[in-house]
Formats: structure tokens, C-alpha cells, sequence
């Protein structure tokens, strides 16, 4: 068996071993792609394993993998006899290779513990020695004292300090010890963990069995770390860097994912994180330590719902974070913030808490989250995972409650955690799957039996099994979770009004169940919900108004009510929605507490730029609109120069470039514009490249062909043209067979025909001819155009580029001499525009709009009407800011677009 598949051996038994015995044979049967001889290995050492002294799960990886390796070939050895100086007592202990016992020191006259080894064989034995120097190199009040080594009856022995009050485990439910006491022990145990990182020492094994509790006389606990059997030196790292060591469920994941090499203080943070958790609930955090996979999440992990305070759950939160760089950056720190808690003070994780929760980018825009692609292992491994998962049990009561909570846990870890795993390898249908159970489930488990920590993590749920669907385009299935999400949240607020995190819970289902309505294009039901968010995050601003998080969600809450003006075409509305925005996030990063958040929000405020450049220019406000996008370009440039491989800088950094291109474009200003438009589809046929799945990515890569067509038909180049503009319509064919009803492909695929009719050229091939039909670009622009705009009365959009189509249309009717079919087409383009660009309508002074309602108007012979329009446009010109407006294109040519979703 080569090196590769012995490891392979060893994650799979790790992961097995979490299981119920009567699971594993299944489990095992449907890991895809293991051979045999691995299946049959990794059986042989679970039936080893069953045989060992302690919980598989619940010793380090490295004796009991190496207890597995082999049967027992001989009974456990007989207690020691004691020698001239030590006198044996009773066992207080059994590990995978070595048994503590209780001893008297006849020579210093004093009670130890002695570790013995059980067996005589070498390697054990080295490793017994490095524990002692290791722990004897740490001096602190916390950390166990090693008084000598050496051999009794040819077995190695450390002597160490007795501690007669048992390990931290064993106060874990402990009833008499409240939850004040168990936090000051964690803190201990931080202080003296701290120390031995100070030597230069990471312990490794972190958990509740090594850390040692004694009560005094009058009351007072008190901790000690110990066992620093695997301890290594931070600088130089493990000693066996292909191997495992470290207790799996309180390994940090970058040991977990075999990167030792990676290991740094944190890795022992991570570990002190689950053990204040277990400590604290009794229980594991959901899947702690069982999968010995890579995860690839970004952001801090929730911490499932538990009476904790919420302090408490943060500073969990912050140790548990999946990147080392999120935890805290020293135990000490771990400590000094559990004894703010004590001490009755904010402790510093809680401002941390909101920050990575998944709607942070979310409630931005949906076109704002973009997940890095993951291969087919870590599919099977997140897989792997739920399985585990789905055996961890919440301490309870009975058997149907620890299953009943374990069922609502695994279903919220499955729609939360394997999301964005499987989303980039075009697997949703398995959480969709997982959704349509999780339906079943809540539907079966009545609402009155659950407790409200329960209805919050089944309203999570909920929302989550919509947001897949939605993501699915399955708009009409994502409402009736949503909804009930919406519903259970309202009833925790009802219940308590004042609740922060019930607030912010309910403003999350809000904003999803708004963000539904805005896929199907229903804007007015979308504008209530976010209305309702906003009102949400005000109410949290003023009960805390030095909170940065509800600043933040004050801030999201008014771009989502600009997002709807912009949508209905009331655009100083939308701007002055988004001016609120940009004053706070300009207040957010000016106050950043550190790097990390004033990275993210730059890269808000970026955005907000942005989104007012897009207003402006609808405005005809174009020299405005210019300073905008350079800021947000500039602010992008700087983010993709600090993390030049990030996808996310990259993504928007070419939307910044295309903005700024696409303008200058309009403005005629062809020199200026190139570089911008070349740069930004560079940009995205490079992400394209990596995910060649990943639809955003597409769909800007298609507008940045259309813009570069049109920037080469501009300069004299019809062929470069032609063919940018054939790239884009198969990106847009690609899109919209994906997905028919969603909004943004169908608009991009008229929109790409309706550029494809502009040029004339030879016939289709007669493959192509099969493709294409009998209609013409401009007749199959317009059979999508048509319905898409009937379809969506209130999208300004879909109006906008039907009006273009029908224009060109009736251009051409012209030009053949049918000037009936000319007049009726016009007449079609100014009726679409009309609801939108009336006097005293939301979109009276929308440029985009007011342009072609012109070229409408002048065509039909309606003088009057189209000089109010053009004395519009002139006032527009008037304020200083605009300058002249665009001449009027060709006939047949379509004028410059915005870029429809490109935020």
C-alpha cells in the first residue's frame, strides 16, 4: 500500500469511527472511488480500534492509530509494583498507551501521578520522554508541573503534580458548577496554554480531558493544563508532516486537511474554541474534529443556537474561525476576552460577531457573492461530513429529542455550510433535495414543540432552502419557505421586541423574501419587504448606535431601496437613497477596527460609487457619473494590487473597467474607451477560464463583447465587431438555456440579437441556418424582447430594448418602402416607453429612456411632444454637468446601454 493511500486509510477510519457501529459498513460502501484494498484496510483497523480502552475519537490520532494498526496480541498489562521510592495506588486513568496511577513519593514525602507506559517498545517510549521535557520547559501556575522521569518495572514513567478534582471533562456536567466557574477554568487553561507558546511550544491536544481541576478547601477551582505528549516546536512544525496527530474533533481544519506545516498558535486557539464550547453545552459544535477533508468556507462559522450569552458565543465564534488569520491571534487573548465576560465588560469578539455572517454581500446584491470553484474530493468530503454529522447527538433528555435536534442541526449545518461547496461543481440538486426533506420534516415537527432558540435555527433553515431554489431558478418554489422563514421570524420578534439578534434575524428573512419578489421582477412587493429591512436596521441603529454591524445593515438596507427606484425609473429617489449609502460607509471604513473589515468595506464603498455613477449617467449626468466610477476603479485597483488572486477583486475590478469604458463610449470618446473595454474582457474571459460554470462571470463577458463591438464598429472595424457581437450571442444563448426564465439571461440574449441584426453580411451557413431558423437577428431579437417586456410591465429595461428593436424595426421597413409597417413599428416603440418617461413619471428625467422616446417621437412626426422632450434633455445639458447630449446614432444603430445588473 503506498504512502498515499496509508493516509487515506487513516482520515477514512477517523471519520468512520464517529459513527454507530451499525453505520459504518454503509458508509464505507458509498465513498465513491476507493479501492478495495482501502475499504478492507480501513475495516480491519475499526474492528482494532473496538477493542481500545478510550473512545476512538476521544484519544490523539497518533496512539490510536497506531493501537489500530494491529490486533491485540496480549491483555492489558498488570498494575506496577511500586519500587524503594514510589508506592502504588489505585489507576486514575487509561489512555491508547499509557495509564496514570496514583502515587506516594517516599523520598520528598508527597503525593504524585505517575504516567506509566503500558507497553516497552521504543517509539512509545521517546514519545513519553518528549512529553516531559516538553511540559517541564513551561513554568506557570497553569501548567502541570513534571517533577521527574524514569522506569518502573522497565516501563518509562513521568511523575507529575496529583490533581485530586479530575479533569475538565469530568466538570462538564457538573451541576454545582456554574457557568461563571467553567469560564474562569477555560481562561486558566488559556493563560497556561499562553505560556507554553511563549516557550515556543504548541501543545496540539487541546481538550477537556488535559485540562486538570482542583477544588479547594474553600471552594475556589483551579486548572492546569497537561499532557504534552504531541507537543511541537512552533518554528520547526510536526515531526511527521504526512501524518495525523492532534484529537480529530478538536483539531483546527488546516490539521485536519493535512497541512501541517500550517500550524501556528492559532491551531491550538481553534482547539481551546471547542473545548470552552463542549465545556459550556456538553456537546461538540456540529461536525468539530470528524472530517478529516479540506473545507474551503471563508467566513467564521455560527455557532448553532444555545442558552449562551451572546458574548460568550462570539468569542467561540472568533476561536472557531475556518482561516487562523479570523481567530484570535494568542490564547492570552482568548483569556483576557473570557475574563471581560466576567467581568461584566463588551468583549472584543462580539463587534467581530455579524461580520461574516452570509448575508453581509448578500443584501448588497446577489452578483456580490462569488464562490471560488472546489474539486470533485471536496464534494465527496463535505458529503462526508453530513454523514458524521448526522451521528453527533445533542445532549437531551430521550432518544427522540437528541434525534429530533441532531435532524434540525444537520439540516441547518447541509443548507448553510455545503452551499457553496456544491454550488460551484453544479450540484445544488442535492441540497435541493435536502430542502424538499427539510420541508417534509418541518412540516412533520409541530412549531409548538420547539423551543425559540429551535425556531430561530429552523427560520435559517428556511431561508436557505429558498435561496437555493432561487439560485436553482426556481422563483415559484423558493416562496413558501421563504414565506414560513418570514413567519416563524416575525414570532420570535412578537416575543421579544427588543432582541438584537432576533431583530437582525427577521430583517435577513425580509430582505430574502424581497429578494424573491425582485428575481420575478414583482418590484413593488419587493420595495415592502425591503422597506421593512430598513425599518429593521433603523430600529437597531438606535438601540445601539455605536454598533458597526447595524450601521452596515442600515447601509445595505438603503442600496436595496435604491436598487428598486433605479429598477421603477425613479432615479433621484434611487440617488438619494444611495447618497445615505455612501455617507455611511465613507463612516464605516474611516472607523475600520481593523485591516480585514476596512479591506471589505472599501470594497463596499467601491461599490456605492459605482451604483451613483450608474444613476448619474441615466441622468445625463455624465461628467458627475465619470468622477464616480474613477473612484470606485481606483478603490478596486488598490484591492486587486494587495491580493492580485483574489476572484472576487478581480470580478469587480472588471465591472469598474467596463463602466468607465462603456461611458466614454457613449460620450464618443473612442481612445479612452478602448483600454478599459479591452482590459475589462481580459479580465473576464480570464475568470471564465478558471469556472467555466459560473453564470456572472459569463454574462459580464458577454457585455463586455457587446461594448467592444460596438466600439470597433465605431472605429471602421464591422468584422472585429461582428465577431465580438457572435461571441456574446453564444455566451447569451449558453445563459438563457440554463436558465428560461431568468431575467438578466433572456435580457442579454435579445440584447445580443438585436446587435447581430446590425450589421449586414453573407448568409448562414446551413448549420447555422439550423441553429438560427428562418428568422432574422433583428425578428429573433424581438421574439425575445416582445414577451420579455409583457412579461415584466414594471421593468424599465426590458421596455427600453424593445423600444430599441422595434425602432431599428420600422428603420428598416423604411428603408424597403413600407412606410405603414415603418409608422406601426415606431408607434410600438413609443407606446413601450411611454408609462416610463410621461412628465411627472419616476423616469421624466432618465436619459437612457428619454433618448430613444426622441428618436420615437421624431420619426412618428410628433413635433410638439418631441420638442418637450429634447428641452428636456437641454436642461439636462443646462445644469453644467452633462454637456451636450449624445447625437443622435444611424437608424439602424442601437444606442449605448447601461450595464443591467453589473453591479
Amino acid at each position: 500500500m503506498s504512502p498515499e493511500e496509508r493516509l487515506r486509510v487513516d482520515h477514512l477510519v477517523l471519520a468512520a469511527a464517529a459513527l454507530d457501529p451499525d453505520d459504518q459498513g454503509a458508509f464505507l460502501e458509498r465513498l465513491p472511488e476507493v479501492p478495495d484494498t482501502v475499504r478492507s484496510e480501513v475495516r480491519r483497523r475499526l474492528r482494532a480500534a473496538g477493542s481500545l480502552p478510550e473512545g476512538f475519537l476521544l484519544a490523539p490520532a497518533t496512539e490510536l492509530l497506531e493501537a489500530a494498526c494491529a490486533e491485540p496480541e496480549e491483555p492489558d498489562p498488570p498494575p506496577p509494583e511500586g519500587d524503594e521510592r514510589y508506592e502504588i495506588g489505585e489507576c486514575l486513568g487509561v489512555g491508547g498507551m499509557a495509564r496514570v496511577y496514583r502515587a506516594f513519593d517516599r523520598q520528598l514525602d508527597r503525593p504524585v501521578a505517575l504516567k506509566i507506559l503500558q507497553a516497552t517498545d521504543p517509539a512509545p517510549a521517546h514519545r513519553l520522554l518528549r512529553e516531559a521535557r516538553a511540559q517541564a520547559r513551561v513554568r506557570h501556575d497553569h501548567v502541570l508541573d513534571v517533577y521527574e522521569t524514569g522506569e518502573l518495572g522497565g516501563r518509562p514513567y513521568i511523575a507529575v503534580r496529583l490533581v485530586t478534582g479530575g479533569t475538565l471533562a469530568d466538570w462538564i456536567d457538573e451541576r454545582s458548577a456554574s457557568l461563571e466557574q467553567k469560564v474562569a477554568l477555560v481562561a486558566q487553561a488559556a493563560e497556561g496554554l499562553h505560556a507554553a507558546h511563549r516557550e515556543g511550544l504548541l501543545h496540539g491536544d487541546v481538550k477537556p480531558s488535559n485540562v486538570l481541576v482542583e477544588q479547594s478547601a474553600d471552594g475556589e477551582l483551579k486548572a492546569w493544563i497537561g499532557d504534552f505528549g504531541i507537543a511541537t516546536e512552533i518554528e520547526t512544525g510536526r515531526a511527521d508532516p504526512g501524518g495525523l496527530a492532534g484529537t480529530p474533533q478538536f483539531m483546527a481544519p488546516e490539521l485536519l486537511r493535512g497541512d501541517p506545516a500550517s500550524a501556528d498558535r492559532r491551531s491550538d486557539v481553534y482547539s481551546l474554541g471547542v473545548t470552552l464550547f463542549q465545556v459550556l453545552t456538553g456537546t461538540l459544535p456540529p461536525g468539530n474534529g470528524s472530517s478529516p477533508f479540506p473545507a474551503s468556507s471563508p467566513a467564521v462559522p455560527t455557532v448553532p443556537a444555545v442558552s449562551l450569552p451572546a458574548d460568550l458565543r462570539a468569542i467561540v465564534e472568533r476561536c472557531l474561525a475556518e482561516d487562523p488569520g479570523d481567530r484570535y491571534p494568542s490564547a492570552r487573548a482568548v483569556g483576557e476576552d473570557l475574563r471581560r465576560f466576567l467581568d461584566g465588560d463588551v468583549v472584543e469578539a462580539y463587534a467581530d460577531r455579524l461580520a461574516y455572517r452570509l448575508t453581509r454581500f448578500a443584501v448588497r446584491h446577489r452578483a456580490l457573492l462569488a464562490v471560488g470553484g472546489v474539486s470533485a474530493l471536496l464534494l465527496a468530503a463535505a458529503l462526508v461530513v453530513a454523514a458524521v454529522l448526522g451521528v453527533q447527538a445533542v445532549r437531551a433528555n430521550s432518544l427522540a429529542e437528541k434525534r429530533r435536534l441532531q435532524a434540525e442541526e444537520l439540516i441547518t449545518f447541509t443548507l448553510l455550510d455545503l452551499r457553496d461547496k456544491l454550488e460551484p461543481v453544479g450540484r445544488l440538486d442535492l441540497l435541493d433535495d435536502v430542502g424538499g426533506r427539510a420541508m417534509a420534516y418541518f412540516a412533520a415537527v409541530p412549531e409548538t414543540e420547539l423551543s425559540d432558540e429551535e425556531l430561530s435555527r429552523r427560520s435559517v433553515a428556511l431561508y436557505q432552502v429558498g435561496d437555493v431554489r432561487m439560485r436553482q431558478g426556481d422563483l415559484a418554489g423558493a416562496e413558501g419557505p421563504l414565506e414560513e422563514s418570514l413567519a416563524l421570524a416575525r414570532q420570535l420578534v412578537e416575543r421579544a421586541p427588543e432582541d438584537t439578534e432576533r431583530l437582525f434575524a427577521l430583517g435577513q428573512s425580509e430582505f430574502w423574501a424581497g429578494y424573491a419578489r425582485w428575481e420575478r421582477g414583482d418590484l413593488p412587493a419587493a420595495k415592502r419587504h425591503f422597506e421593512a429591512y430598513h425599518d429593521i436596521s433603523e430600529h437597531l441603529v438606535a438601540i445601539d448606535p455605536e454598533a458597526l454591524d447595524w450601521q452596515l445593515e442600515l447601509s445595505y438596507a438603503h442600496s436595496n431601496l435604491g436598487s428598486v427606484l433605479q429598477a421603477q425609473g425613479d432615479l433621484p429617489g434611487a440617488l438619494a437613497q444611495f447618497r445615505k449609502t455612501l455617507e455611511i460607509d465613507r463612516r464605516l471604513v474611516a472607523v475600520a477596527p481593523d485591516p480585514e473589515r476596512a479591506e471589505d468595506w472599501r470594497f463596499e464603498l467601491a461599490a456605492t460609487h459605482n451604483t451613483i455613477g450608474v444613476v448619474l449617467e441615466r441622468m445625463g449626468r455624465l461628467a458627475e457619473a465619470s468622477e464616480q466610477y474613477a473612484a470606485d476603479l481606483e478603490m478596486r485597483q488598490e484591492l486587486t494590487a494587495a491580493d492580485p488572486e483574489n476572484q472576487r477583486w478581480l470580478e469587480f475590478l472588471g465591472t469598474s473597467h467596463q463602466y468607465l469604458g462603456a461611458l466614454a463610449l457613449a460620450r464618443g470618446e473612442l481612445a479612452d474607451a478602448r483600454p478599459h473595454l479591452e482590459r475589462s474582457r481580459e479580465l473576464f474571459d480570464g475568470l471564465v477560464a478558471r469556472d467555466p460554470d459560473n453564470g456572472d462571470w459569463r454574462y459580464k463577458l458577454a457585455w463586455s463583447e457587446l461594448r467592444l463591438g460596438r466600439l470597433e464598429r465605431a472605429a471602421g472595424q464591422p468584422e472585429r465587431a461582428r465577431e465580438a457581437w457572435q461571441s456574446a450571442e453564444a455566451l447569451a444563448d449558453e445563459l438563457a438555456a440554463t436558465d428560461p426564465e431568468h431575467i438578466d439571461w433572456r435580457l442579454l440574449l435579445g440584447v445580443a440579437r438585436l446587435h447581430a441584426a446590425l450589421l449586414p453580411g453573407p448568409p448562414p451557413s446551413p448549420s447555422e441556418q439550423d441553429r438560427l431558423g428562418p428568422l432574422d437577428p433583428l425578428e429573433r431579437a424581438l421574439e425575445v424582447l416582445g414577451p420579455l417586456a409583457a412579461e415584466h410591465p414594471h421593468d424599465r429595461r426590458a421596455h427600453r430594448w424593445l423600444a430599441e428593436g422595434l425602432l431599428t424595426l420600422g428603420d428598416r421597413a423604411r428603408w424597403t418602402g413600407d412606410e405603414a409597417g415603418a409608422r406601426s413599428a415606431w408607434s410600438r416603440a413609443a407606446e413601450a416607453l411611454a408609462p416610463f418617461v410621461a412628465a411627472g413619471s419616476a423616469g421624466a428625467n432618465d436619459h437612457e429612456l428619454l433618448e430613444p422616446w426622441l428618436r420615437a417621437l421624431d420619426r412618428l412626426g410628433r413635433g410638439d411632444e418631441a420638442a418637450a422632450v429634447r428641452a428636456r434633455l437641454e436642461a439636462m445639458a443646462a445644469m453644467g454637468i452633462a454637456g451636450e447630449p449624445p447625437p443622435e446614432p444611424p437608424p439602424e444603430s442601437v444606442s449605448a446601454p447601461g450595464l443591467a445588473g453589473g453591479r
